[in-house]
């Protein structure tokens, strides 16, 4: 098993948080969610530290070098995960980049690996009709969606929101790679919860678990584009951008 992303990422530190995360926090979030008698806020909280934490595995498996298709396993759990947790919202998700991440990434990698959303799920997103980024990945699933032309983050998203409009490739690919260039800054202007992560040395404090474009990814291939030019940045996932076509194809 080899890294995919050894420019940020300790090994041992992303073992180790794998470790717990899958030996400590997800039992502990499945026992309290089977208790039929906790109150509906608990159990909307609950339903969203699960649902975080599944992205998180399914991020640290990837970094770390685990096959696609184990990978893909993780992502089907982190789907059905999600849609709990639209279930059972008690308010709705906030606008904020945080929690706009964390579905856009569900998803950027449903798409990705192949995992059915499903015409239900679809219909209790949130952020629909108010982003062109995630309502090109609704897009993905569902033809008859129409994207909106309008951002919620337009400062981080304003390069990939201009290529996806751009019909000369030297162009697109010249923002494509202003934003993969930004992408670290970016999450520190929007202070994301995992920005700089990866230089906490301690493991017990440690949250890194990779850093990856899976949106643009997503729509790079559904837009069709050649990706050359940007492939080898070290945050864009082009081993399963090339498995994802290669099942495409297939």
């Amino acid at each position: 098993m080899v890294m995919r992303q050894t420019e940020f990422a300790d090994i041992r530190n992303l073992e180790h948080q794998l470790m717990t995360l899958e030996s400590k926090a997800l039992p502990l979030f499945d026992k309290t969610l089977a208790d039929e008698n906790i109150d509906a806020r608990r159990r909307s909280i609950c339903a969203y530290s699960r649902f975080k934490t599944l992205l998180k595995v399914l991020s640290i498996k990837y970094t770390l070098g685990y096959d696609l298709e184990s990978v893909c396993h993780e992502c089907e759990k982190l789907i059905e995960a999600l849609s709990y947790l639209l279930d059972n919202l008690q308010h709705p998700l906030d606008e904020d980049f945080d929690q706009y991440t964390l579905i856009v990434w569900s998803l950027s990698c449903a798409y990705l690996f192949n995992v059915d959303v499903g015409q239900d799920l679809i219909g209790k997103l949130p952020f629909s009709n108010k982003d062109m980024i995630f309502d090109r990945l609704v897009h993905c699933f569902d033809r008859s969606h129409i994207p909106t032309s309008e951002s919620l983050f337009p400062k981080f998203y304003g390069p990939v929101l201009e290529a996806l409009g751009q019909y000369d490739d030297e162009k697109r690919d010249e923002l494509i790679n202003a934003f993969l260039d930004g992408y670290l800054k970016g999450l520190k202007r929007y202070d994301a919860f995992w920005s700089d992560s990866h230089k906490e040395k301690d493991p017990r404090y440690y949250r890194h678990f990779g850093y990856w474009v899976f949106e643009l990814a997503a729509l790079a291939i559904d837009s069709g584009w050649d990706d050359s030019a940007f492939r080898d940045h070290p945050v864009y996932p082009s081993d399963l951008v090339d498995w994802k076509r290669s099942q495409l194809k297939g």
